[in-house]
């Protein structure tokens, strides 16, 4: 390994469940605490908000959790960023329902479930409402219908080739395009216990076709300026909490400093991500050394990924997982600067 390489390991981009650098001991028991309370609870369409700070290893522990196995057996797992569908920076509840419905129509595709002509016709009426108002170049032949008056009929691809054209044709269109977002929410805002029968009508069809629950792993909601998360989260938050499937929201923790997290609160249950601890408390004895030396030792392990002992020296590893504080983020930030 040389110095270049250290630095580029620095990219924060989540680990999957195969990555060699993944040390699942860093998640503890938080990941069979979390894949058994949604599995013992998953008649009840329950919501969860998960908040904790930026690169604290959430994708990753999403990664992980999807890939569970009680959680793939017992549910059509729908793991998505909200970054594939749309801009963090400029995403509503309108945003988020459709999203719901595009992707668990993308992931039961992918799982094989049968799709009949009934959730057909569901996918083609949400698509084309959203194509209706995505604004693309005028082509000859949009031109022409519109001189005639013809409206041109959605068609839809064979069914597995639905997936990659929802990519190429939908997903794309709606991350470029800030215009077309305004007019599908503003379609909607009028329409809004239509969106939400259409969405849950959906996701109960799917659901049925698969045999198993729905859980919806939606990451990246953390990363929505605290206004704007405030707008979701609280203002529209029955929407986020009447979905008929079981869904994990990531959550920007600024948002557990505010009064008004008693409100948010009620969409779910809260599972706080765990740091790690990595001192005692000194007003209180704390009986778990064992797990403070062990956290330690993990923190140890996860900085041998990035940056090899050769090129940094054991005292300032343990300086680099003080000034860490047990989060990730924090403890990358002084090793990636010391490799520039």
């Amino acid at each position: 390994m040389t110095i270049e390489e250290v630095y580029q390991d620095f990219d924060m981009v989540p680990l999957t469940p195969d990555d060699p650098k993944l040390h699942r001991d860093l998640f503890g028991e938080f990941l069979k605490e979390m894949s058994r309370a949604i599995s013992l609870q998953g008649r009840k369409n329950k919501k969860y908000l998960l908040p904790e700070h930026k690169g604290a290893g959430k994708s990753t522990f999403l990664n992980l959790l999807a890939d569970d196995k009680d959680i793939r057996t017992n549910f059509l797992v729908v793991h998505y960023s909200i970054n594939a569908i749309g801009n963090p920076y400029d995403f509503t509840h309108c945003d988020f329902l459709y999203s719901l419905a595009l992707k668990v129509a993308e992931a039961a595709i992918e799982e094989k479930v049968k799709i009949n002509k009934r959730m057909l016709d569901q996918i083609k009426r949400m698509v084309g409402i959203i194509q209706e108002h995505i604004q693309e170049e005028s082509t000859e032949e949009h031109r022409e219908s519109a001189k005639g008056g013809a409206k041109i009929e959605l068609r839809l691809p064979q069914i597995p080739m639905i997936p990659e054209w929802l990519r190429a044709k939908v997903y794309g269109a709606l991350q470029l395009s800030s215009e077309s977002r305004k007019k599908i929410r503003e379609f909607y805002r009028i329409r809004p216990q239509e969106l939400m029968n259409n969405i849950n009508d959906f996701l109960t069809d799917i659901a049925h076709a698969a045999g198993k629950r729905l859980l919806f792993l939606v990451d990246d909601m953390d990363k929505i300026p605290l206004k704007e998360s405030f707008e979701l989260f609280e203002t529209n938050r029955k929407f986020l909490e009447k979905p008929q499937a079981n869904i994990l929201y990531t959550v920007n923790i600024a948002l557990t400093s505010s009064s008004r997290y008693a409100r948010i609160s009620t969409i779910g249950e809260n599972r706080y991500f765990p740091s790690l601890k990595i001192r005692p408390n000194p007003s209180r004895p704390d009986p778990d050394d064992r797990k403070i030396t062990k956290n330690r030792q993990n923190l140890e392990k996860l900085l041998e990924c990035w940056c090899l002992g050769e090129f940094i020296q054991p005292e300032a590893v343990s300086m680099v997982i003080e000034m860490g504080g047990g989060n990730t983020e924090q403890e990358r930030i002084p090793v990636e600067s010391g490799a520039y």
